[in-house]
């Protein structure tokens, strides 16, 4: 396997072996999503409590994105999950993000029940597919 980005195979298939007609995704692929933009900010919630902040795009279309944040109770880093309805998703951790995209914002949504107040910082990546469509 060449050295670069992602690779996710089709089930059965090794994704560190298999030739590339196995791959459901390979970041090589010419049509691979390239990022537009990445960024990150924060969200300080009190205890028990919510919070949410935004980032203006202004693509005029609704662009694929991946959010994850860094847990500070533990350092971990974890998945925004889809929208900001998806806390039950995520009743496992003290500290959650959901994220979710339109056309001219993607916003973040955290909650917190850890005991005590809590920034949390978030990283995004907005994409589009190659030749610049969203």
């Amino acid at each position: 396997m060449a050295d670069y980005g992602l690779r996710v195979s089709k089930p059965g298939y090794d994704v560190l072996t298999d030739a590339d007609k196995y791959m459901v995704f390979s970041s090589k692929f010419d049509d691979a999503f390239k990022a537009r933009y990445s960024g990150s900010t924060t969200l300080t919630i009190s205890d028990g409590g919510t919070a949410n902040t935004s980032y203006t795009h202004s693509y005029n279309a609704i662009p694929a994105f991946l959010a994850y944040y860094k847990d500070p109770t533990d350092n971990k880093y974890l998945m925004c999950a889809g929208n900001e309805n998806s806390w039950w998703i995520l009743s496992s951790t003290d500290i959650l993000c959901t994220a979710k995209v339109d056309s001219s914002n993607i916003y973040f949504y955290g909650r917190n029940d850890s005991g005590s107040q809590q920034t949390i910082n978030i990283y995004f990546h907005l994409f589009y597919e190659a030749g610049g469509n969203i």
